[in-house]
């Protein structure tokens, strides 16, 4: 790992990247399909906020609790997280077309 921070740039430590990275993509690390009993640790969940051109400009993150929770539960918080996130993007465009913001 101390390859990256001595040479992030050359082919080698490019590739431990991208092979790590594409570790991370596997739908096992990603909420499709919960079942809704079972226990399970939750680190966060987050959702994209979009800009005007449909890019994604922010995040909004909620942490997970300090103890398992059921597939329920985090369904609910993702459903939260996803929600919250609309709003801001719709906010965000609200803001931006009426003006100046007062902060």
């Amino acid at each position: 790992m101390s390859d990256f921070a001595l040479t992030p740039d050359d082919a080698p430590t490019r590739r431990t990247r991208d092979e790590l990275a594409g570790e991370l993509s596997h739908s096992e690390y990603l909420a499709t399909d919960l079942d809704p009993d079972a226990e399970m640790s939750l680190v966060q969940v987050s959702a994209p906020v979009f800009s005007d051109d449909g890019e994604a400009a922010a995040t909004i993150m909620i942490l997970g609790p300090v103890h398992p929770i059921s597939g329920t539960e985090v369904d609910a918080l993702g459903r939260k997280a996803v929600d919250a996130a609309a709003a801001a993007t719709v906010g965000a465009r609200e803001i931006r077309l009426g003006g100046a913001v007062g902060y």
